[in-house]
């Protein structure tokens, strides 16, 4: 037998190979794509007329990224509460001294009690 003519033959196997494990995929993914994980991702992953992904937008895995991380950690996560909650009475805080002294510049003699 000629090389060619080998070469042709191991080609030919190689395609009906290739067919074969071609099929074999079909079907393995067919049967995945039939689990309910697998349609929830789909849905996340699919793009809608017109518009990106939902999952595209780099804000959207920052969301996921940080959320993932602090259930993994539930003592970080009420450290976290507790710190935002003490950042947000501060700023309110803060808000309500810079409207007094605001008040004050102004030469108001009284001025608006404060806000409850």
């Amino acid at each position: 037998m000629s090389r060619l003519a080998l070469l042709a033959a191991r080609r030919r196997a190689l395609i009906e190979r290739a067919a074969v494990e071609r099929e074999e995929l079909s079907s393995r993914l067919g049967a995945l794509n039939q689990h309910p994980l697998a349609r929830a991702a789909h849905a996340l992953l699919e793009r809608p007329r017109g518009s990106a992904a939902p999952l595209a937008h780099p804000l959207a895995w920052a969301a996921g990224l940080a959320g993932l991380m602090l259930l993994r950690r539930p003592r970080r996560l009420m450290s976290l509460v507790l710190l935002v909650r003490s950042v947000s009475g501060a700023a309110s805080r803060a808000a309500m001294l810079m409207r007094l002294l605001g008040e004050l510049r102004r030469g108001r003699a009284t001025p608006a009690p404060p806000e409850p």
